[in-house]
């Protein structure tokens, strides 16, 4: 598949490093701007997750609200990152940009759901009243068309980014209209 396919990559970056500890190269560096990309998501994202977390906490005062709150993202982030596996996609520096723009629009809209249901617990579907359901849609349904017009690009890359941030927001959508209002009920 290449020399930038991650199966060759790290097989042939880990043996050249055994003959020169040394060794240096585009492969090389590209392997390991890689590994420090990929290092420095997982950093910054738990960071992200444990400060919005906080916030989310502090905005509710209460613990479950602020896990439930989240529960776009997390439903979002599974599934879309279950069918890159199953089309045989992997996260590579153009596509990666996507994570926390699911993260930000995502928590984005659980809150939304969230604090409409606090205000009118009565009306059904939960958290989706009052225009709050359109909202969420309407801001899911205008990042989709934006940013999935970029499937259209010859860049693979480019490509690439508008797939995955088109998946992952139309799922987070698909979960505040469908599996928050469930949650919510069994609440």
């Amino acid at each position: 598949a290449g020399p930038l396919h991650p199966a060759f990559l790290n097989r042939f970056c880990n043996q050249m490093s055994q003959v020169d500890p040394s060794v240096t190269g585009v492969i090389v560096q590209i392997f390991n701007s890689g590994n420090l990309i990929r290092e420095s998501y997982k950093m910054v994202g738990a960071l992200a997750l444990i400060v919005v977390l906080v916030l989310v906490f502090l905005d509710f005062q209460r613990l479950d609200d602020a896990l439930l709150s989240l529960a776009p993202v997390v439903i979002s982030f599974a599934v879309t990152f279950g069918v890159m596996h199953l089309l045989g996609m992997n996260i590579n520096p153009a596509n990666i940009i996507a994570l926390p723009l699911m993260f930000g629009i995502g928590v984005g809209s659980g809150l939304h759901v969230l604090h409409r249901c606090r205000i009118d617990p009565a009306t059904r579907p939960l958290g989706l009243t009052a225009g709050t359901g359109k909202g969420v849609m309407l801001t899911s349904a205008t990042a989709v068309i934006g940013f999935g017009s970029m499937m259209l690009a010859s860049h693979r890359g480019i490509a690439s980014l508008g797939f995955v941030i088109a998946l992952g927001l139309t799922l987070t959508a698909a979960s505040c209209w469908v599996v928050m209002p469930a949650l919510l009920e069994l609440r």
